[in-house]
């Protein structure tokens, strides 16, 4: 039979209380993912909205009905690699040419707020409505409002679409927010509240 000393038993303790607190804070970071990342504000109307390149299948659609809907006049599409799809996807839905603007050079939440800031400004935004994925719009707030101080941001968000625990795609999802969330913060120095 295995005998520790005492020193090594208070540090298994340890470890194992580490151990612990981890996986209570990783479960609860998953259950509870909508209330800390999400930040929507469902009667937000603006100058324009801003869709966020990615995840298009769902942002593009919620981006169309906001606009038929009234909640602004403009459109303004973000992100190098959707930026054409998306156009596409906007005027087949009805959203008329006139209303489109386009940045297509960004490639991160970073890079879409740096570089639609100068749009935005020479467009006399004031009041702008970001369209996104649900775990992506704390940070996507975040970036805007740390490029843009002066500008009043507020964002809609695609549905969550599980209730209590989330499928295997929103856990990855979530996983590589909360670090992007860190990241943010070391890299851009855009914290994650």
């Amino acid at each position: 039979m295995l005998t520790l000393n005492p020193k090594w038993k208070r540090r298994l303790r340890w470890l194992a209380a580490i151990i612990v607190c981890a996986a209570v804070l990783f479960a609860a970071g998953l259950r509870f993912a909508p209330a800390v990342l999400q930040e929507e504000s469902a009667s937000a109307r603006g100058d324009c909205l801003v869709v966020l390149g990615g995840e298009n299948w769902l942002r593009v659609p919620l981006t169309r009905k906001l606009y038929e809907s009234g909640v602004a006049p403009t459109v303004l599409i973000t992100g190098k690699g959707d930026c054409g799809q998306n156009k596409l996807w906007l005027l087949e839905g009805g959203v008329p040419r006139s209303a489109i603007l386009m940045e297509c050079d960004s490639v991160s939440t970073a890079e879409n707020a740096r570089l639609s800031t100068p749009i935005l400004r020479s467009h006399g935004c004031t009041n702008v409505v970001l369209v996104t994925s649900w775990y992506h719009a704390r940070r996507a707030l975040n970036c805007f409002r740390h490029y843009a101080p002066e500008i009043q941001f507020t964002c809609r968000t695609t549905e969550v679409k599980w209730r209590g625990w989330p499928d295997r795609y929103d856990r990855k999802r979530i996983l590589q927010e909360y670090v992007k969330l860190a990241g943010y913060w070391l890299r851009y120095g855009i914290p994650p509240w």
